[in-house]
C-alpha cells in the first residue's frame, strides 16, 4: 500500500472517529502545549497520546518535519548563557536546555529550522527567566520551568497510546489499553484524616513530562519546577502518595484513571533513561522516588523487564537512593570506631554539654544531626564509665558547628560529669544493634572525615571518597528526611506485591521501624524534626499551579497504620493475580 493510500485511509478514520485519535481531525502548521509553541514549514498531521504529549507524522512520500521554530525561542542572558534550548532524543550525561545549568554541552543541542526525523522525540524548555527569583537562590537553584515533548512517528498513535521515551532512540509504543486496571484494590480509604486532592496531584506532578536524563543529583538543577519537585523527599512523598490513592475504591475517591497514566507514563520515562544509561545516586536527600514509578508500570503494563530492574541493577551498581540509603547494621559496624570525642562543656542531672567541631577540638561532632539515639560514654574524670543514651538535643539541623550543644539523657547521671574535668565520647554501633535496619548518606562526602575505617554502603563513583559509613545516630544527616519519605511508596509496593522484586529488603525493614518508633507510644515519637506529626508537615497545596505543590504527610500515616497489617496478604493476592493471564 503507497503512503499516499495509507494517508487517505487515515484522515477519513479521523474524520469518521476522531475520539480514537485523539485531538486531530486535520493538519496542524503549528502545535502549542501549556507554555511551548513549535511551528512547521507546512501542516502535517498530529495528534495526542494518552498522556496529552503531542505526535506528528510526516507528510507522503517524507520521513520527517522540518519545525521552523519554538516559542520560546532560544535566547542568551545579560552574561551570554542560552535559555530556553532544546534536544533531540537526549541521553543521560549531558544537556543543551540551559547554559547555566550543570553538564551543560552546547553540542547535544538543536538549532532551527530542525528537521525532525521519524522515532525522534523533540524535548524544548522554557527556561526560569533571568530576573526570576528562583534563578537566584544561593544554593538548590533550578533553571527551568516547564519542559515538553513532541515525536515524530511513521504513522498515527491511537489516542489509547503513551507517548515513547523521550530518552535514546528507540520509541516502543505502550498501550493503555493493555494496563492491568484489575490488580488495582479498591481499597476503603482511611477516617478522619484529609485526603490529597487527587486531580490536583495529577495536574501538578503527573500530568506533563519529568526531566530525569542527568545524572544523580544534577537532575534537581533541571527539573521543570511548574511541573516537578525538583527534591527525591517530595518527590518520594508525592509519589507514594499518587500510588496509595491508585489503591483506594473509585466510587470514593472518583476516577483514577488520569493519574494512573501519569505515573506509568513517568516509569516508561524513567525505565528509558536507566537503560540508556542514568541513575539516581544516593546523594542527600536529592535522588529517591524513581525506582516504585518503574516498577509499577511494568506491574501495569505486564512488562518483564521493567519489573525485573531490582535483579538487574542491584545495590552496587550505584542506580537507586533509597536502596544505596538503607542497610541491616552487622558486626562489620560494630568494629568500626567512632571518631567524636572531647570535653565535657556542661552538665545538669539529666543533660550534658558538648562542642562542635572547631579548631580548639577538631574530633567535635559533626553537624547536621540532632544526636538523638547517640549513646555517651565518660571516659576519663567524674562520672568516669557510665554510658547514657541522648533522647534530644538543641542541636538543631545545624549547617555549622555550634559552640555548645545541649542534651538529654536517660537514664539520669549517677555520678554527674563536670564540666572540663571530664571527657566523653560517642560511642559507635554496639552488639544489640545488629540485625537492625539503619540509615547512612552517601554523598555526604564531608562526614567521611569523622568515620574510621570506611565501610562501603552505595556511594558516588568517581567522587574521591566513594562511600560512607553510617551515622549511629538515629536523626544523623538526612536519615529522618528521608525515612520520613518513603512510606509511601514502601506501603504500596507491598500492597501491590511488589516487594520481592524490589530485591532489598533492608528499605522495607527500616521504614516498618521508624513507623512503629514514631508511632504514639514509640521511642522516638514526638522526639524527631517532624514532632509528632511523624511524616512530611509540609503545608499541603490544592491548587496545582502552585509551584510549591506537595502534600501532607498525614494520608500516607493513617494509610499506614490502616493497611500494614494487612499489606502482605494483599501484596500476595495480587502478585497470583498478576501471574494468572
Amino acid at each position: 500500500m503507497t503512503l499516499f493510500i495509507q494517508r487517505t485511509i487515515i484522515l477519513a478514520a479521523l474524520a469518521l472517529n476522531p475520539a480514537v485519535y485523539g485531538n486531530t481531525n486535520g493538519l496542524f502548521r503549528e502545535i502549542t502545549r501549556d507554555g511551548i509553541t513549535w511551528r512547521f514549514d507546512q501542516p502535517v498531521q498530529a495528534g495526542k497520546f494518552v498522556s496529552g504529549d503531542w505526535w506528528v507524522v510526516p507528510n507522503p512520500g517524507q520521513d520527517a518535519v522540518t519545525v521552523v521554530s519554538v516559542e520560546p525561542a532560544p535566547t542568551n542572558t545579560s552574561v551570554g548563557k542560552l535559555i530556553n534550548g532544546s534536544m533531540v532524543n537526549p541521553v543521560p550525561g549531558y544537556q543543551a536546555m540551559d547554559e547555566r545549568g550543570a553538564v551543560w554541552k552546547a553540542e547535544v543541542g538543536c538549532h532551527y529550522p530542525l528537521v525532525l526525523k521519524v522515532n525522534q522525540s523533540l524535548l524544548s524548555v522554557r527556561s526560569v527567566p533571568e530576573d526570576d527569583s528562583k534563578s537566584k537562590k544561593t544554593s538548590n537553584k533550578t533553571w527551568v520551568y516547564e519542559d515538553e515533548v513532541l515525536t515524530c512517528l511513521a504513522q498515527p498513535a491511537l489516542a489509547t497510546d503513551f507517548r515513547p521515551p523521550y530518552v535514546g532512540a528507540d520509541k516502543p509504543l505502550y498501550s493503555s489499553l493493555k494496563l492491568r486496571r484489575e490488580l488495582l484494590p479498591d481499597l476503603a480509604p482511611p477516617g478522619k484524616v484529609e485526603m490529597p486532592d487527587m486531580k490536583a496531584l495529577t495536574a501538578a506532578r503527573f500530568s506533563h513530562p519529568w526531566m530525569q536524563f542527568m545524572i544523580g543529583y544534577l537532575n534537581a538543577q533541571m527539573a521543570p519546577v511548574k511541573y516537578e519537585s525538583s527534591y527525591g523527599y517530595n518527590k518520594s512523598t508525592e509519589v507514594g502518595a499518587a500510588a496509595l490513592l491508585l489503591c483506594l475504591d473509585k466510587k470514593v475517591v472518583g476516577d483514577k484513571d488520569p493519574l494512573l497514566i501519569g505515573l506509568v507514563q513517568h516509569g516508561i520515562d524513567l525505565y528509558h533513561t536507566l537503560t540508556n544509561g542514568g541513575n539516581w545516586q544516593a546523594n542527600g536527600g536529592f535522588n529517591s522516588g524513581r525506582k516504585f514509578p518503574i516498577l509499577f508500570a511494568g506491574l501495569m503494563l505486564n512488562n518483564p523487564a521493567m519489573l525485573d530492574i531490582g535483579t538487574k541493577y542491584p545495590l552496587d551498581s550505584y542506580t537507586f537512593a533509597e536502596d544505596a540509603q538503607s542497610f541491616i547494621i552487622s558486626q562489620a559496624e560494630v568494629d568500626r570506631k567512632f571518631l567524636i570525642t572531647g570535653q565535657v562543656l556542661s552538665a545538669g542531672p539529666t543533660t550534658i554539654g558538648v562542642g562542635g567541631k572547631s579548631a580548639a577540638e577538631p574530633d567535635g561532632v559533626p553537624p547536621m544531626n540532632r544526636f538523638v539515639s547517640y549513646r555517651i560514654k565518660i571516659i576519663s574524670g567524674p562520672g568516669e564509665g557510665q554510658v547514657r543514651m541522648i533522647s534530644m538535643s538543641d542541636a538543631g539541623f545545624q549547617a555549622h558547628p555550634k559552640p555548645l550543644i545541649t542534651c538529654t539523657i536517660e537514664p539520669p547521671w549517677g555520678v554527674l560529669p563536670e564540666a572540663h574535668k571530664s571527657v566523653y565520647q560517642i560511642l559507635g554501633f554496639q552488639k544489640e544493634d545488629i540485625g537492625k535496619a539503619w540509615f547512612c548518606c552517601p554523598g555526604y562526602i564531608a562526614k567521611v572525615k569523622w568515620l574510621s575505617p570506611v565501610i562501603i554502603r552505595g556511594g558516588l563513583p568517581g567522587l574521591g571518597n566513594p562511600a560512607l559509613a553510617a551515622d549511629p545516630t538515629w536523626e544523623g544527616a538526612y536519615s529522618v528526611l528521608n525515612r520520613s519519605s518513603w512510606p509511601g511508596m514502601v506501603l504500596a509496593a507491598r500492597i501491590l506485591g511488589l516487594k520481592e522484586v524490589w530485591k532489598h529488603e533492608p528499605l522495607f525493614q527500616l521504614e516498618d521501624e521508624y513507623m512503629k518508633e514514631t508511632a504514639p507510644g514509640g521511642a522516638y515519637y514526638g522526639k524527631e524534626k517532624f514532632g509528632t506529626h511523624r511524616l512530611s508537615q509540609l503545608k499541603p497545596s490544592n491548587d496545582p499551579n502552585d509551584l510549591q505543590f506537595t502534600v501532607s504527610g498525614a494520608f500516607t500515616a493513617a494509610m499506614w497504620d490502616l493497611y500494614r497489617p494487612q499489606a502482605d496478604q494483599l501484596g500476595a493476592e495480587i502478585a497470583a493475580k498478576a501471574k494468572s493471564p
